[in-house]
């Protein structure tokens, strides 16, 4: 049986690719060539012409005019496709490389590819149906040519209009902040409440884990896209087996270095080192189905590739902090996934890395923090954004990371920034933050305080 995470990686994979969408339109142009075939055989030609708007001229028109229809498309489709590799081009040079999956995988453009190929792959078998000896003129197959030619005219301006809005920087914005919220919602299902918010230690580990445990190996090299935790855990309890995880989806795994622990070690085996490698879905980039942070990047990169002196787009820049704001916000209100997975007997079995709201907030802040130390906007932005952050953090340690950032803009801003007005702002931002973090965390007894 095919594992949840390789569909979701293999998916993701023809999901952002150029060939998927396209081939099932042509497909479905195959089964309406050979349908309407089928009916013009069926139908008299005098049930046929008698119906308005529906061709009626002879086989060499027809021939013509299909001709026309095909030799258009091909055109266009040239056209389109270099038309969508100059958008690549420009997005890989303003955003980022990382980026253009989102480009590749948008549905429109697949789609607009897709349907001018299929209206030529259309026109050239109703093309080899029409017997000119015969005098066989397929009249719906050439009507519904002659449509798909008209359609594909508002196609065509449809697409340019969508390619030049793709690679506005809001778009793009919108479009990362779109999956990093999705990402969140996936990972993150649950609100939080008055339980811990971080993944509370596993107190039934083995006492001798260290001296009784072994190493799997892994079997290749690349990053971790996904971990099939399910998989695990009946493996785990198939052989009677802890496993303790050396890394998280998002992480490189150089081939050779362990994968996990498992213990104890007598259980281990060629075979089990085998099926857990199974279980880990390693490919040659990094995917945003199960990496928090990685969706957190895409923001990041756009925001440091604004902040670059080659582009000095500051706005851009801004908009990005204030779609991580947003997002970190979003997942203030979320309980983070615990780290230790049981079987159905309660027995411990899998223990993962953590996602940590503190790691979601250094990977959304440091780099931004880093290159933007004489920019007093997005200086004060991200304390503007801390402060939207703050609102919804209830308990002691996402305090104490929302505190620790603002800690660390104040000092850079106070060592970069020459104008004392500039100071000042900062410093007064940083001052209301701290009055928004003063109110009382959630209390581990069971009650929340608003």
């Amino acid at each position: 049986m095919l594992q949840r995470s390789r569909l979701q990686a293999f998916w993701y994979k023809v999901d952002s690719s150029f060939w998927f969408r396209p081939t099932l339109m042509v497909l479905a142009a195959i089964a309406l060539a050979v349908t309407t075939l089928a009916l013009d055989d069926f139908l008299e030609d005098k049930v046929l012409t008698r119906i308005p708007l529906i061709y009626g001229g002879g086989p060499e028109a027809a021939q013509t005019i299909l001709s026309t229809i095909g030799s258009s498309m091909v055109n266009v489709v040239s056209v389109t496709f270099s038309i969508t590799i100059v958008a690549l081009s420009l997005a890989s040079t303003q955003f980022g490389p990382r980026l253009l999956n989102n480009f590749m995988r948008d549905e429109s453009n697949q789609y607009v590819l897709g349907f001018f190929v299929a209206t030529f792959i259309y026109c050239l078998l109703i093309i080899r149906a029409i017997r000119v000896d015969e005098i066989f003129i397929p009249h719906l197959s050439v009507t519904i040519g002659i449509i798909l030619a008209i359609t594909a005219f508002f196609v065509l301006i449809y697409f340019i209009h969508h390619i030049a809005s793709s690679i506005k920087a809001e778009t793009l914005v919108h479009i990362v902040d779109k999956e990093l919220v999705k990402t969140i919602e996936q990972l993150c299902p649950k609100p939080i409440d008055a339980s811990t918010e971080e993944p509370e230690p596993v107190t039934d580990l083995p006492e001798d884990f260290e001296e009784n445990s072994a190493v799997a190996p892994a079997l290749e090299h690349g990053y971790l896209q996904a971990l099939e935790i399910d998989g695990l855990v009946r493996l785990a309890k198939e052989k009677d087996l802890i496993f303790v995880l050396a890394y998280k989806p998002g992480e490189y795994i150089v081939q050779g270095t362990p994968l996990l622990r498992a213990w104890p070690r007598t259980s281990l085996n060629h075979d089990v080192v085998k099926n857990v490698n199974d279980q880990f879905v390693i490919g040659s980039m990094r995917t945003p189905f199960q990496d928090l942070e990685y969706a957190i990047h895409q923001l990041v990169e756009i925001a440091l590739r604004a902040l670059s002196p080659g582009i000095n787009d500051t706005f851009t820049a801004l908009g990005c902090i204030d779609r991580l704001g947003s997002a970190l916000a979003l997942l203030a209100r979320r309980r983070m996934p615990h780290i230790a997975h049981r079987d159905d007997s309660s027995r411990l079995r899998v223990i993962t890395h953590a996602n940590t709201f503190a790691g979601a907030m250094n990977a959304a802040f440091n780099a931004i923090r880093q290159n933007s130390a004489h920019n007093a906007a997005v200086t004060i932005r991200m304390l503007e954004v801390l402060q939207a952050v703050a609102v919804f953090v209830r308990t002691s340690e996402r305090k104490e990371s929302v505190r620790r950032h603002a800690d660390m803009i104040l000092r850079a801003a106070e060592r970069n920034l020459p104008e004392d007005d500039d100071r000042a702002d900062v410093r007064r931002r940083y001052d209301e933050l701290l009055q928004m973090l003063k109110r009382p965390s959630i209390k581990k007894s069971g009650s929340v305080d608003a």
